[in-house]
């Protein structure tokens, strides 16, 4: 299964949404965290930048909270993965 989720990253047309491609392969979200991060370690996946699990306020200037975890306004972006760009493989192939 692990071969099965680096597969699909190596597929894939850009970065994926883990809850997308949970669905897609069939997977438990919280067993595909744990076989996506076995990857980060190795460094053949990497978090994208887009939508890499930062806090994204839905609004300007508000200036109610100091705290972005407990804020209702502030939106956290799905946590989005892609193939690393110098990945083991990839220096292997070139």
């Amino acid at each position: 299964m692990l071969r099965k989720v680096l597969q699909a990253f190596e597929e894939a047309d850009g970065p994926v949404k883990l809850a997308d491609l949970s669905r897609e392969l069939g997977v438990e979200p919280g067993a595909l965290e744990g076989m996506v991060d076995f990857w980060v370690r190795k460094g053949r996946i990497q978090a994208s930048g887009q939508g890499s699990g930062l806090f994204a306020c839905t609004t300007t200037d508000c200036g109610t909270c100091g705290d972005v975890n407990s804020c209702p306004l502030v939106a956290r972006l799905p946590q989005m993965y892609a193939i690393a760009q110098d990945s083991p493989q990839q220096q292997m192939d070139a």
